[in-house]
């Protein structure tokens, strides 16, 4: 019986992990997209082959402003946005 319960307790915390994992990448990848549109969101929205209205929701979600120190001027000529995200490539060779 304390086995089905750990085995139980595993399987939220994973659930968890996965759906933390899978926001934090999401976020990223719309990260990098404004950056290198500069915060064009139709512009970032195609690069990512999602809708505007997505993408807006989820900027909106994940709470990205563009005066966020992350998106200045500074840290886009640090940034290294210089490898798109695997699915970005994927797309271009379709």
């Amino acid at each position: 019986m304390h086995r089905e319960k750990l085995g139980a307790d595993s399987a939220m915390s994973l659930k968890a992990l996965l759906e933390n994992v899978k926001s934090q990448t999401e976020r990223n990848a719309i990260a990098l997209a404004l950056q290198k549109t500069g915060w064009n969101r139709k512009a970032a929205a195609r690069l990512l082959s999602v809708s505007y209205r997505s993408l807006l929701y989820k900027i909106e979600r994940y709470h990205m402003r563009s005066s966020d120190p992350e998106f200045t001027f500074s840290s886009l000529q640090t940034a290294d946005v210089e490898e798109e995200p695997e699915i970005i490539r994927n797309r271009n060779a379709v």
